[in-house]
């Protein structure tokens, strides 16, 4: 089954497939886009923030989670 990884100090457990069910999409929306980076994580986070913004799009999307299998 996982092993504990010692280098992370966590479980690995193995790779995992999805079968989902119900899957949707919203209308998706255009429009100007802002973008604010702050300074939670770390100050020098900010200094990524993008030179120049395009365009944003925004929708929704859900699914329903029913099951899976792992793959090894």
């Amino acid at each position: 089954m996982s092993e504990l990884n010692e280098k992370q100090g966590r479980k690995d457990w193995p790779l995992m497939t999805s079968h989902v069910e119900g899957v949707e999409f919203s209308e998706i929306l255009a429009g100007d886009a802002h973008v604010t980076f702050q300074d939670v994580l770390d100050p020098d986070f900010a200094s990524l923030e993008p030179i120049e913004i395009g365009k944003g799009y925004v929708f929704d999307y859900a699914e329903t989670l029913v099951g899976g299998l792992a793959l090894e």
